[in-house]
């Protein structure tokens, strides 16, 4: 029998019997899935957005075995997940090592925003210029022996005419010099200036600078400094050094991690877990030489969880759950430069200070019931074409850590809540290589819903 063809008519009549074929087919329908669904064993949740994680934080908590002869729950969690995500579009291996700390009990403790303050940045200040001579307050500068540095590392570099003229202009318009920095013993802290130049006894220059909520803070031996992770660097189309470049520190990573552990110790700075150690370097902004080579360390408020970064992981592109109630806050973080020279750079972001425990040992979904959340969620993504298709993606770790989570009618205060991250591989189609940082996607392991992790970090 011939297809039909649409000719771009629809008659009333026609409208009227879909209607009530519909109707019935939508009461047969109904009545099938009433009469054979089964009751699940767990509530099936997942982005239900209905407030219900804070309502279990604030139930009474699950035992934590003291005081009592019972031996505590096991949470039991397998050593590795291997499935596979099957859809039309592509397909997700899943192979993944589940990483937790081990630990039995569960808790969730409340946080509010903070400042960093000026006596902390008058301490790190000392501790980064213990020789300084001279100080200036105010927008940073290069002197006239900087751009006559700078412009001689470009041309020996090779660089574009349009980086030399740049710094030609930029060169013609100076005007400072070193007569411009005050003697230390009137030194001041202006807030409102929000950066802070050191001249050492050596003649270089050292700089702090802050975010004028107090909300980071950046020091660094040398001005106009970049920090760099990557095995290359490519500035308006020219690289520095070979095209593809291995960074070796020549301090054992070892040593940089005491080095860092020390400094911290120093400054009192409590409560801080090393979650990576990858190698960097330190070059200037406009001449591009190299300083040194070393390590960058970064730290988080773990307490019981997985340390986990959230700078060193990609958000991959799959959207985020926006909470209507309060904006979305980014966990702290602090971030160190070691090479041989000491720690040479310094950034303390999103400070947030403990107000107490929610709950001691709050009820975590079975790890079962997570992973058809997290399966599911994957499943419905792609098939809404939430994810541009340009990789092709493995599911390689599945982490236990913590995520900041807003409270419901309380701007300044939030939950650190047990996250499942969920971190996958990368393959770049178009570029034909692997992505620097794995795609990561948090869950909540409360309730199961997607979470907001911060920054780039969903």
């Amino acid at each position: 029998m011939p297809k039909r063809q649409f000719d771009g008519h629809i008659h009333k009549k026609s409208l009227s019997v879909i209607a009530r074929r519909r109707a019935i087919l939508a009461v047969l329908l109904g009545a099938l899935l009433l009469a054979c669904q089964p009751t699940p064993e767990t509530e099936f949740i997942v982005n239900r957005g209905d407030n219900l994680a804070e309502k279990r934080i604030e139930e009474t908590p699950a035992p934590t075995g003291s005081g009592t002869d019972q031996p505590l729950p096991t949470f039991a969690v397998p050593e590795r997940w291997t499935d596979v995500i099957e859809t039309k579009v592509t397909t997700i291996p899943i192979d993944a090592e589940i990483v937790t700390s081990g630990q039995t009990v569960f808790p969730v403790r409340t946080v509010e925003r903070t400042a960093i303050q000026e006596d902390m940045m008058l301490s790190l200040w000392r501790a980064f210029f213990p020789d300084a001579v001279a100080w200036h307050s105010g927008l940073s500068f290069y002197t006239r022996k900087d751009y006559e540095n700078a412009l001689k590392s470009a041309m020996d570099h090779g660089l574009e005419n349009e980086v030399l003229l740049n710094l030609q202009a930029e060169y013609n318009a100076c005007r400072l010099t070193e007569d411009d920095f005050q003697p230390m013993e009137t030194f001041r802290l202006h807030p409102e200036d929000y950066i802070v130049t050191a001249l050492l006894a050596d003649g270089s220059k050292g700089s702090m600078e802050w975010d004028l909520t107090g909300r980071e803070v950046v020091l660094c031996r040398h001005t106009h400094a970049l920090l760099h992770d990557s095995d290359t660097l490519s500035i308006v189309g020219s690289y520095i050094g070979d095209p593809v470049r291995s960074i070796t520190p020549s301090l054992p990573q070892d040593k940089a991690v005491t080095a860092g552990e020390q400094f911290l110790t120093e400054q009192h700075m409590e409560g801080w877990t090393l979650a990576s150690a990858q190698p960097g370097r330190l070059f200037q902004s406009l001449g591009f030489e190299e300083w040194s080579t070393g390590w960058i360390l970064k730290y988080v408020h773990a307490f019981e969880y997985v340390p986990l970064n959230v700078s060193d992981v990609d958000h991959g592109s799959f959207s985020s759950e926006e909470v209507s109630y309060a904006p979305a806050w980014t966990m702290e973080e602090l971030e160190l430069y070691v090479s041989e020279n000491g720690v040479e750079r310094l950034r303390w972001s999103d400070p947030m200070t403990v107000t107490g425990v929610a709950n001691e040992n709050v009820t975590l979904l079975p790890f079962a019931e997570m992973q058809r959340i997290m399966k599911n969620y994957f499943t419905a993504a792609i098939a809404g074409e939430k994810i541009k298709w340009g990789y092709q993606l493995e599911l390689t770790k599945v982490v236990l850590t913590l995520s900041v989570q807003p409270k419901k009618n309380a701007a300044k205060e939030a939950y650190l809540v047990p996250t499942w991250v969920c971190l996958m591989d990368a393959y770049d189609l178009h570029h034909e290589k692997q992505t620097d940082k794995p795609f990561a996607y948090g869950f909540n392991a409360i309730d199961g819903t997607r979470v907001h992790m911060g920054g780039s970090f969903r």
